[in-house]
């Protein structure tokens, strides 16, 4: 719809449930995004190439974060997730965050099963994670290449973390510290 334009701002109104596949691909003159409530879909590159944005608010009606959705966007650094508790999101896809460089810090909602296969690679910014005891599943590479990783809450214990599916090249996340039983 906005693909490769180059709108500064935008603002998603009621009634939009859904932003579809490369819907602001590559336009670099957004700095912020606010997901409303009612959408509960970020398509594959929605925003990918967006290196402009900074911030990303995610409001709880939020289920699915696409492919290479958030790709890209190398100034970003907060994704924000409104009533985090609330949050209803499921499942980051693959390579969603992925060359987000200037991410710091990330915590994945309550209710997530599954990241996605290179969900956050090439985070090299990303020094903390925040996981929650929900999530079954981490991808192939999701934080490969996340070289400053040096420490993970996880919400559940340490028999839950190794029922955890963690997939291959991932090492610099088990290798990370790991605080168990971490509050929200």
């Amino acid at each position: 719809a906005f693909s490769n334009s180059s709108i500064e701002s935008v603002k998603i109104s009621a009634g939009v449930t859904s932003i579809g596949d490369y819907a602001f691909y590559f336009c670099r003159g957004l700095t912020e995004i606010v997901i409303p409530n009612g959408v509960t879909s970020i398509g594959n590159h929605s925003f990918s190439h967006c290196a402009n944005i900074e911030y990303v608010a995610i409001y709880p009606d939020l289920e699915y974060i696409g492919r290479y959705a958030f790709s890209e966007c190398r100034n970003l650094t907060i994704v924000h997730y409104a009533n985090v508790e609330t949050s209803k999101l499921k499942c980051i896809g693959d390579r969603a965050f992925s060359s987000c460089s200037g991410l710091t810090s990330i915590v994945i909602p309550p209710n997530v099963t599954s990241v996605g296969e290179g969900a956050f690679y090439h985070c090299n910014g990303l020094t903390r994670i925040l996981i929650p005891e929900s999530l079954t599943s981490i991808g192939d590479h999701a934080f490969d290449n996340c070289s400053k990783l040096a420490d993970v809450y996880y919400n559940g214990n340490e028999e839950e973390w190794t029922k955890i599916s963690i997939g291959s090249y991932n090492e610099l996340l088990t290798n990370a510290t790991i605080h168990y039983n971490y509050g929200s």
